[in-house]
């Protein structure tokens, strides 16, 4: 999974710097680095500190990341596409109530 580039992009959304990201979610800004090119693999812990820090569901991050992997046939990514959709309307819908 490209989990980097789906972080990039959310990060760049927030308009945070790698610096500001990486502080905010506890790592180097050279691990975060490496993350964001995917030369890292995150941890389930880590994910869900990322996703907290950009307000994203951890649902998202995820499909992105599939949505970024070579080979998915279109159907595929329509599919990912579709639910990527769901989850963030209602995340959108919800989240006020945690």
């Amino acid at each position: 999974m490209k989990f980097g580039k789906a972080i990039n992009k959310y990060r760049k959304a927030k308009k945070l710097s790698q610096r500001e990201l990486a502080f905010i979610v506890g790592v180097t800004p050279t691990y975060l680095s490496a993350l964001e090119n995917d030369r890292k693999e995150p941890s389930i812990k880590l994910i869900q500190e990322i996703c907290k820090s950009l307000s994203i569901p951890k649902e998202i991050l995820f499909w992105e990341s599939l949505n970024m992997v070579e080979g998915m046939t279109q159907d595929d990514k329509k599919i990912v596409s579709s639910a990527k959709e769901i989850v963030n309307s209602y995340f959108l819908k919800y989240s006020h109530l945690s």
